[in-house]
C-alpha cells in the first residue's frame, strides 16, 4: 500500500512541475513579445530576434494564442519599416490562429492589412476576396469602425477598376455606418469620395449634391480647411460645366481661406486648379506662371502628388512650345517620384509627351519606346471606357425598364381610355431601348476602330524596326542597348571580354535559337560562372535572362515574318525556328515586346 501511495505522489509532483514550467514559458514568451514591441522603432533586428524566441516557445508549447500574437507582432514590426510584402505574409499566418482562438476582430484586422497590400500592388481580385473574409469576421461584431474601413477600401478598389456603380454602392454602406454612429466627419469624407466619383463619371449635378453635403457639415463645425477643400472641388465641377467665372470664384474663395489659415498645400492646390483651367481655355503663358508658383509651394512642403501634377502639366506646355529638352527633363523628374500612386491617365499623358518630345529631338529610338508604352496603356484605358459605357447604358436601360413596369402596373385597373396612353409609353420605351442599343453598337464600333488603328501603328513601327535590323545585319552593324554599371565584382577588362563574347554568341552565332536554352548553356559556352553571367545581364541590359533571350528571339522572329523565304512557315513554325518551345510562349513574348501578336503583325505588315 505504501509503495502505491509513493508512486501516485511522484506522478502528481511531475504533473505539477510540468504545469509550472509551461506557465513560466508562456510568461517568458509574453515578455519577449512586449520587449519586441518596445524595440520595434529602435532596432529592427532586436525586435525580430525577441519575437523569434517567443515563436520558438509557442511552437514547443503548441500555443495558438501566443503564435497568433507573435505573427501579428512580426507583421507590425515589418510595417514600421514599410516592408509591406513581408508583413502581409505574417498577417496571413496570424489570421487562422486568431480564428482558432475565437478572436475574429483581430483576424479581421489581419485581413484588412493584407487587402491593403494586395490593393497597393494592383492585385484587385485577391484584395476583394480578402476584404470579404474581413467582412465575414465582423458580421456579428459591433466594430463599425473596422467594417466601414472594409467597405471604404472595397469602394477604392472598385473605383480603380472603373466599376463606378459598385464603388458608389460600397461608399453608400460606409455613409450609412457613419450616419448611424453620428460620425459627421466620416459622413463629410465619404460624401467627398462619392462626389469625386460622380465628377470623374461626368455626372456633375450629382457630384455637386454630395460636395454641398460635405460643405454643410464643415460649415456647421467651422472647419475652415474642410470648407476650402470643398470650394476647390465645387470649382472643378463648374469648370466641367463650362461656368468659368463661377469656377474661378470658388478657387479664389478657397485660396482666400487657405491664406488665412496658412495652409500652404491648400494654397498650392487652389493655384494649381486655376492654372489648369487657364491652360485648357486661355493662355499657356499665364498658366505656366501659376504652375511654377504652385510647384514652388509643393516642393517646400514636400507634397509629392502636387509636384508630380505640376511637372507633368509644365512638360506639356514646353513640349507644345517646341522646348523638347525641357519637357523631357520635367517629365522624367515627375516619373522619378515613386512614393505616390500615379494614375493610369497621368502615366498615359506623360508617355505621349515623352514620345512627342523625343521625336522632336530626333531621338526616334526613345520616342518609339514611349509610343509603345502609351499605346499599351491606351489599351487599359480603352477597356475601362468600354466598361464605363456598358455600365452607363445598362443603368439607363434598367431605369427605363423599371419605369415601364411601374406604368404597366398602375394601368392594370384603369379604363380602356387610358390604354392608348399605355401603348404610347410602351412604344416610347421600346424606342429608347432601340436608340440606346444603336448608340451602344456605335460606341463599340468606334472604340474598336480606334484600337485597330492603334495596333496598325504598332505594326508600322515594328516593320520599320525589323527592316532596319535586317539592313544592319546585312551591313554587319550590331546595335545593343547596354547600361554602364559598377555593381559587378568583375574587373573592367573581364566585363568587356564577357560582353564581347556574349554579343558575338547572340548576334553572330544566334545562340538564342537553341531550344530549351538555359543560362547554364551560355555560361558553359563562355566558360564562365552562371552567377557572373546573370549579374552581367541584369546590370548591363536591365533585365533578367529569360527576357534577354526572348527579346533576341522576338527580334529574329519579326525579321523572319517579313522575309519571303519564311512565307510558308506557320506562326508556330516561326516560333520554333527562333527557339520558342510552344506557340503560347511565342505569342505571349511577341505581344509583350512588340505590342501585337505574331499573326496580327504578319497579316497587317503589308498594309503599312
Amino acid at each position: 500500500m505504501s509503495k502505491e501511495f509513493a508512486l501516485l505522489l511522484l506522478i502528481f509532483s511531475a504533473v505539477t512541475v510540468f504545469g509550472q514550467t509551461q506557465t513560466a514559458d508562456i510568461e517568458k514568451a509574453q515578455t519577449y513579445i512586449t520587449k519586441a514591441m518596445e524595440l520595434k522603432e529602435i532596432s529592427f533586428d532586436s525586435a525580430i530576434d525577441n519575437l523569434s524566441k517567443a515563436e520558438h516557445i509557442a511552437v514547443e508549447q503548441n500555443n495558438s494564442e501566443i503564435l497568433a500574437e507573435v505573427y501579428f507582432s512580426k507583421a507590425q514590426v515589418l510595417d514600421t519599416y514599410q516592408l509591406y510584402d513581408s508583413s502581409a505574409v505574417f498577417y496571413a499566418k496570424a489570421a487562422p490562429y486568431y480564428l482558432k482562438v475565437k478572436d475574429s476582430i483581430t483576424a479581421a484586422r489581419c485581413y484588412i492589412n493584407i487587402g491593403a497590400t494586395q490593393y497597393f500592388y494592383g492585385h484587385y481580385s485577391d484584395a476583394i476576396e480578402t476584404y470579404k473574409k474581413a467582412s465575414e469576421c465582423l458580421k456579428n461584431s459591433d466594430r463599425t469602425d473596422l467594417l466601414s474601413k472594409v467597405y471604404n477600401n472595397l469602394a477604392l478598389i472598385y473605383k480603380s477598376q472603373g466599376k463606378y456603380i459598385d464603388a458608389v454602392e460600397e461608399f453608400q454602406l460606409v455613409l450609412q455606418l457613419h450616419e448611424l454612429n453620428n460620425n459627421k466627419e466620416g459622413v463629410a469624407n465619404v460624401s467627398l469620395n462619392i462626389g469625386t466619383i460622380y465628377w470623374e463619371h461626368n455626372n456633375q449635378f450629382k457630384a455637386l449634391e454630395y460636395f454641398e453635403k460635405a460643405l454643410d457639415i464643415y460649415e456647421s463645425s467651422n472647419d475652415q480647411a474642410g470648407i476650402a477643400y470643398v470650394y476647390n472641388n465645387i470649382g472643378l465641377v463648374y469648370n466641367k460645366l463650362d461656368s468659368i467665372e463661377i469656377a474661378l470664384a470658388y478657387y479664389d474663395k478657397a485660396l482666400k481661406i487657405n491664406y488665412k489659415i496658412e495652409d500652404k498645400i491648400g494654397i498650392g492646390t487652389s493655384i494649381l486648379n486655376k492654372a489648369i483651367l487657364l491652360d485648357e481655355r486661355f493662355s499657356s503663358d499665364t498658366s505656366e506662371v501659376l504652375y511654377r508658383e504652385a510647384l514652388n509651394i509643393f516642393e517646400s512642403e514636400h507634397y509629392f502628388r502636387g509636384i508630380f501634377v505640376c511637372k507633368l502639366n509644365l512638360s506639356k506646355i514646353y513640349s507644345d512650345k517646341g522646348q523638347y529638352a525641357e519637357a523631357v527633363s520635367l517629365i522624367q523628374e515627375a516619373f522619378s517620384i515613386d512614393n505616390i500612386d500615379q494614375p493610369v491617365k497621368y502615366l498615359a499623358d506623360g508617355y505621349i509627351i515623352l514620345a512627342n518630345s523625343y521625336s522632336g529631338l530626333g531621338n526616334f529610338k526613345d520616342a518609339n519606346i514611349y509610343y509603345r508604352k502609351y499605346f499599351k496603356l491606351q489599351d487599359s484605358i480603352f477597356n475601362i471606357e468600354v466598361n464605363n459605357k456598358l455600365a452607363e447604358l445598362q443603368s439607363k436601360y434598367e431605369y427605363e425598364k423599371a419605369q415601364a413596369q411601374i406604368v404597366i402596373y398602375e394601368q392594370k385597373n384603369k379604363v380602356q381610355a387610358l390604354e392608348i396612353e399605355h401603348k404610347e409609353k410602351r412604344i416610347r420605351n421600346t424606342s429608347i431601348t432601340l436608340i440606346l442599343s444603336v448608340v451602344f453598337i456605335i460606341v463599340l464600333v468606334v472604340l474598336y476602330v480606334q484600337k485597330h488603328r492603334t495596333y496598325l501603328k504598332l505594326v508600322k513601327q515594328n516593320v520599320l524596326i525589323a527592316k532596319s535590323d535586317i539592313e544592319n545585319e546585312k551591313q554587319g552593324i550590331i546595335t545593343n542597348s547596354v547600361t554602364d554599371s559598377h555593381n559587378t565584382i568583375l574587373s573592367d577588362k573581364q566585363k568587356k571580354e564577357f560582353l564581347e563574347m556574349l554579343m558575338d554568341l547572340m548576334n553572330k552565332d544566334k545562340f538564342f535559337m537553341k531550344k530549351q536554352l538555359t543560362i547554364n548553356d551560355i555560361a558553359i559556352e563562355l566558360k564562365t560562372n552562371r552567377n557572373y553571367l546573370s549579374q552581367l545581364i541584369n546590370d548591363y541590359f536591365n533585365t533578367n535572362f529569360n527576357n534577354f533571350i526572348n527579346e533576341y528571339r522576338v527580334k529574329e522572329a519579326r525579321k523572319l515574318l517579313l522575309t519571303d523565304e519564311y512565307t510558308n512557315y506557320t506562326i508556330e513554325g516561326i516560333g520554333e525556328t527562333v527557339g520558342f518551345h510552344s506557340k503560347a510562349t511565342f505569342n505571349s513574348a511577341f505581344k509583350k515586346i512588340t505590342g501585337v501578336t505574331p499573326s496580327f503583325f504578319r497579316n497587317n505588315s503589308g498594309k503599312v
